[in-house]
């Protein structure tokens, strides 16, 4: 029964670090403090589909729109992210805060970090 508890946890542990490193980009090279529009453009809205609900409840699906929209309430999130998705003239720069799923955004990740870590 503890080897099940530990195995439980570790998953549980692992399924959370890999959700919380896919909310932001980790642009920022840590020399200043982001501004309010490079906060919003480091962090990311992965909608997805009926299953993030269960990986990403509450509010880090819209990460993105919660920084540019602080004191909006969680359960308003996903209205204001279709809103702005489809109410925008020009959505483009919004629409890069925008990831299809968990492995699309740690994907992202892993390909800007490889690139920014290459030699030049």
């Amino acid at each position: 029964m503890l080897v099940l508890w530990y195995v439980a946890a570790v998953c549980v542990f692992i399924l959370n670090s890999l959700r919380t490193l896919a909310a932001h980009a980790y642009r920022n090279p840590g020399d200043h403090s982001l501004e309010l529009a490079e906060q919003y453009l480091d962090s990311i809205n992965i909608p997805g589909n009926f299953l993030t609900v269960f990986w990403a409840p509450v509010g880090l699906r819209f990460h993105a729109t919660h920084h540019l929209f602080m004191s909006l309430p969680y359960h308003n999130l996903g209205k204001a992210q279709r809103r702005l998705v489809n109410g925008l003239s020009d959505n483009s720069l919004y629409l890069k805060t925008i990831r299809k799923g968990l492995w699309d955004a740690l994907k992202r990740i892993w390909k800007e970090a490889s690139i920014a870590s290459a030699p030049r």
